[in-house]
């Protein structure tokens, strides 16, 4: 956070280390968490692909799907893990 304010970033990102899982944080240290990511991107795609689409895992919030549907898209419920 204070190499954001130090700069003229508005955005940190973070990769963990086998690049499935991103961290973003605003320069106030606000967390962006991966449900709210996952409607940005979301709604990015749908704007270029209407009614497509979006996957999600089981464990997201359960405001995630109706965000989907607000944005034009279909959303779909999948499980993630190494067991399956």
């Amino acid at each position: 956070i204070a190499a954001l304010r130090a700069s003229d970033t508005e955005l940190g990102l973070a990769f963990d280390g086998d690049g499935d899982r991103l961290g973003i944080v605003t320069r106030d240290g606000q967390n962006i968490f991966p449900d709210r990511q996952l409607v940005l991107f979301a709604k990015d795609v749908l704007t270029r692909v209407p009614g497509a689409p979006i996957v999600f895992d089981v464990k997201c919030s359960q405001r995630l799907a109706p965000a989907i549907r607000a944005a034009g898209g279909v959303p779909l419920m999948h499980q993630t893990g190494h067991s399956l």
